[in-house]
């Protein structure tokens, strides 16, 4: 549906085929979920295969979500607490708070990107750096208050490989954007 529509465009069967584009991209986003609740080995390979195919690609790998954030969510001594990722009171805040959190989230492709292309790679050779990218910014969580405990020990080399490819992509989706301005200001010096 996403190719079909870019290829398509601009037409009313690409308008059609970009709905149905965004409601596969929230489905695929939502099996990070099920990824959660997922024995290991129950599926072998569904945790890879999703990350292949849609994680590394969003830069939505399984480690934000996976291996002690959406677990702590369900922890009893957490759930609704400051503690809890995937809590806030939003109902006691006034509504211009609410609104700014809403519109929040449109920074927050740049900020994944920013996140994978940049910190990565700086904590990558600067310890406590490493140790802040890791407690405050490597959870899924709307909760920006919370502060993710270390991974898991069985999790950590695979967290690490998730990290380092998706921080290649994300370094690869710059030159690319950055080349394609270049293209495109050479295509129009030439047609002007």
């Amino acid at each position: 549906a996403f190719f079909g529509c870019a290829a398509l465009l601009p037409s009313p069967a690409a308008a059609l085929l970009f709905v149905v584009t965004i409601f596969a991209f929230l489905r695929a986003a939502s099996f990070i979920h099920e990824l959660t609740h997922l024995r290991p080995g129950a599926v072998p390979g569904f945790d890879t295969f999703w990350n292949v195919l849609f994680g590394i690609p969003m830069l939505f790998p399984s480690m934000l979500y996976v291996g002690g954030v959406h677990s702590v969510h369900h922890a009893k001594p957490h759930y609704g607490t400051p503690r809890d990722p995937e809590y806030l009171p939003l109902a006691w805040w006034s509504r211009t708070k609410r609104i700014l959190w809403l519109l929040h989230a449109g920074a927050l492709p740049i900020a994944q990107v920013a996140r994978f292309a940049v910190l990565a790679p700086a904590s990558a050779l600067n310890p406590r750096l490493r140790r802040w990218v890791w407690t405050h910014v490597s959870a899924l969580s709307i909760n920006p208050g919370f502060v993710r405990a270390d991974p898991p020990a069985e999790l950590r080399r695979r967290f690490l490989v998730l990290e380092a490819v998706s921080s290649v992509w994300a370094i690869t989706l710059i030159v690319l954007v950055a080349r394609s301005e270049e293209h495109t200001s050479e295509l129009q010096s030439q047609f002007r």
